[in-house]
């Protein structure tokens, strides 16, 4: 991986600062479930995923700017408004080689809940770039996803072992 003080210098220190504070405000880290149906079997995947939802297109933008001059990809969505929602930008990293090129900038950065799940999110990501990406999920990767699942959760939570469940066959 690159020095990280090589690749921040390409940002100034204010716009790395502000970047941080913002994203620890509005900014989320979390694991999605991917099923996906291959062979007749439902396989069941965790994709890593952080991302900033916002309704000012200035600050998305600003965001694209903090990506691009870093030489992180991204994903930007459009969402119209619907009832009392207002419309949105969505600004997402996702995959475990593009969240582990951003997470280790900006993890120092981050306060209380949010640190916790770059932590969590850091070792999910090094422990499955490490193995064959068709590999078996272990234990402790299950309670990380698990644990994140919980981070995020508000109000009354769910049982998370419901979320991946044994492969279904398809008849």
């Amino acid at each position: 991986m690159d020095n990280q003080q090589e690749t921040t210098s390409k940002v100034s220190p204010f716009e790395f600062g502000w970047f941080c504070g913002f994203f620890d405000g509005e900014g989320s880290l979390g694991i999605t479930v991917r099923r996906r149906k291959e062979h007749k079997k439902y396989y069941e995947g965790f994709k890593p995923h952080l991302q900033v939802c916002n309704t000012e297109i200035e600050l998305v933008e600003r965001c694209k700017y903090f990506f691009d001059a870093l030489g992180i990809p991204y994903y930007v969505s459009y969402y119209k408004g619907k009832g009392k929602r207002k419309p949105h930008w969505n600004i997402a990293v996702a995959g475990l080689r593009r969240v582990m090129k951003i997470l280790p900038i900006i993890k120092p950065g981050l306060q209380g809940n949010k640190k916790e799940k770059a932590d969590l999110m850091m070792e999910f990501c090094n422990s499955r770039l490490s193995k064959w990406h068709r590999s078996e999920y272990s234990q402790r990767e299950r309670q990380i996803v698990d644990r994140m699942f919980e981070l995020n959760q508000r109000g009354k939570r769910s049982d998370p072992q419901r979320l991946y469940a044994k492969p279904l066959e398809i008849e």
